[in-house]
Formats: C-alpha cells, structure tokens, sequence
C-alpha cells in the first residue's frame, strides 16, 4: 500500500511539471552541442516564414506586441551575421503571460542569442528589483551596471577567463531583453553599440 502511495505521489508530480510548461509556438525541437561547447540551433521554419498582420495581441486584458512581430525589433545582421529567427510564442512567469521570442546570431563557432519579451509593465516582470538591486559579487564572474541612455536599465555579468557572458536589459519599462555571447569578446567593452542595435523606437 506504501508502494502504491509513492508512485501515485510521483505520478501527480510528473503531471503537474507537464501542465506548467510553457506554451510556446514556433519552438526549437531539436539542438546539439558542438566540441567547442557552442550550440547548433535547428529553426523552425514557420517562425522564419511566417509573420503577424496583426502588431499587438489581447493578453489578460494587457496590449502585447504579437509574438512574431517581436522580430521587428532585432537587426535583421550583427557583424555580417545574419539573424536566424528560432522560436516565438506566449508564455507566463508568476505574475502573468507575456510574449517572447528568441532570435540567433551564429557562424563559425560563434554565437549571439537574444530573447525579447514584452511584459507590458515593470510591475508584471519578475526579475526587475535584480537590475535595481544588482549583486556586489558573483562568484567567477564580473557584475556591470551599464551606462545606458534614458529608457534602459541592465547590466552585464561576464567570465574573463573564456570570455562569454550575458547582457540583461529592461527597455521602455516593458520589454526585457537577453542577450547571450559566446566568442565575441570585443562585446563586454563595445556594448553599447550591440544594445543599440535593437530598435525599440517604433513600436
């Protein structure tokens, strides 16, 4: 009777973490790692195709911009690099759904990826007292503060050895924007022109 007491537990756990995942469309099925740690992406080709006539979508009474419509926001090249459009779709933190996205830079073992997602409002992302309240320290890694023009907030948390990082950027007091490098080490100083890079004007 024990036994059959944990399984069903389990069983209850397994369902649960299923109902929780997100729901997203256009998603990445397929990745593999490469030798040198940098990861192949396989695109889904309906992201890449398909576009939204419509810019903003109702989610949970907010106005979001529509989940492939995010793309407008990326530069179609970084570094003759062009971009490679993986994933699009709705998903939910603990304080509400939001639109994201997710788009690729990558050639020759080197990769930029970045995720955009519109939360509509500060107040709905959950992570935002972290940019305010940035750690003194992080173990193995080197924690900046940008100096960003009016509108962004974020920092860069860096490793120097191998040199790859993360950029963390709140834009607009809606949009969240992450921005993963590998290879690109000229990044961590000329950051600035790679932020700017991403055209939140004309929304």
């Amino acid at each position: 009777m024990k036994k059959l007491t944990i399984i069903t537990f389990l069983l209850l756990i397994l369902i649960s973490c299923e109902s929780n995942k997100p729901e997203e469309v256009g998603i990445i099925k397929d990745s593999t790692s490469t030798s040198s740690g940098v990861t192949e992406f396989k695109f889904n080709e309906d992201v890449v195709h398909k576009i939204s006539k419509e810019k903003t979508i109702k989610v949970e009474g907010k106005e979001l911009v529509t989940p492939n419509r995010l793309f407008d926001f990326y530069p179609s090249s970084i570094k003759n690099i062009k971009l490679e459009k993986s994933s699009s779709g709705q998903t939910r933190s603990g304080l509400g759904r939001y639109t994201t996205s997710t788009g690729v830079y990558e050639a020759k073992g080197k990769l930029i990826k970045v995720r955009i997602a519109d939360y509509y409002s500060k107040e709905f992302f959950p992570d935002y007292q972290l940019l305010i309240d940035l750690p003194s320290e992080d173990p193995g890694f080197k924690l900046t503060r940008l100096d960003l023009k009016d509108g962004y907030i974020g920092f860069m948390r860096w490793e120097e050895t191998y040199k790859y990082g993360y950029i963390s950027l709140f834009v607009q007091n809606r949009f969240h924007v992450l921005i993963d490098i590998e290879g690109f080490p000229d990044l961590k100083d000329n950051y600035k022109d790679l932020v700017y890079k991403f055209n939140f004007e004309n929304k």
